[in-house]
Parts: C-alpha cells; structure tokens; sequence
C-alpha cells in the first residue's frame, strides 16, 4: 500500500525522544515518547506523563510533531511534503498534472491533482511509481477519474 502521512507514520524508534502535540495553534505541550507498538494498521504510542485513560482523552484530535529524521518510512511510505509538487504521468508518458495535496481518509489516502482538485487514491492499481529524484508519480488511472 503507498502511504503518505507523516503523522500517521511516526516512528518511536528512540522512545526517548520528545514530541509536541497540538490541539490548537494556541495551546501545544512536549512528551517523550515511553513506548510503541504496532495494532493492526495504527501505530500505538504511549507518552511519559500519560498514564490513565482519562489522560489519554486529553489526547485525542491532538496533532503530533516530531523531528523529520527521527520518522522511519517504509517502502512505499512517503511524507505528504514530498509528494506534492510531484507530476502525474500517464503510461504515454502525458502529464496529467501537479499534486497540489494529499487527503487522508479512513480507506486510502488520495492526491489532490491540478486545479479541479481531482482526488486520485493511493493505491497500487493507480500508482505504479513514484520517483522523488525525477518528482513524477507513474500512473494508470481509469479513464474520466480526473475530470471530476
């Protein structure tokens, strides 16, 4: 599956290191991270600090930060940040246009393209490659999805 979300993709792979959560512009506060594992697709963290259930509500819709070279992606992983800008090319070689965004949904992430907004999923049957060094997304979309 390509993913592409750097806050769903955060890695405690040194727990030690602090993070910053958001839940407004207003109000952030600092953790370190005390423990991680993996439950099914989500990746659960615990925070020093955070020890009950009631602490942990205090927590949800909070946006978490941390440091760009602590996050490990893996294959097919990639930051939001990377991927736009990236041009789609159809398997003629055509520009189909440029990833303005990336949309998180509950079933796949989608790339927000060109000026329409067309949503394309991330997912492999579309996505055949993605070469950040050329910053082009090889694609194979089924005809009309970005006229949208």
């Amino acid at each position: 599956m390509v993913r592409s979300s750097a806050s769903r993709r955060l890695s405690a792979k040194t727990p030690s290191r602090p993070a910053s959560f958001s839940r407004s512009a207003r109000r952030r506060t600092c953790a370190k991270c005390a423990a991680r594992r993996r439950h099914h697709e989500k990746l659960l963290l615990g925070f020093e600090g955070v020890a009950t259930p009631e602490a942990a509500r205090e927590l949800v819709g909070a946006e978490i930060f941390g440091e760009a070279g602590e996050i490990v992606l893996g294959k097919d992983e990639y930051l939001d940040a990377d991927l736009i800008g990236l041009r789609l090319i159809d398997p003629a070689g055509g520009d189909l246009g440029t990833v303005a965004s990336v949309r998180h949904f509950p079933a796949q992430d989608c790339l927000v393209v060109g000026e329409r907004g067309a949503l394309v999923p991330m997912v492999k049957a579309f996505i055949k490659r993605v070469d950040l060094v050329a910053r082009t997304i090889d694609v194979e979309l089924p005809e009309g999805l970005l006229e949208g």
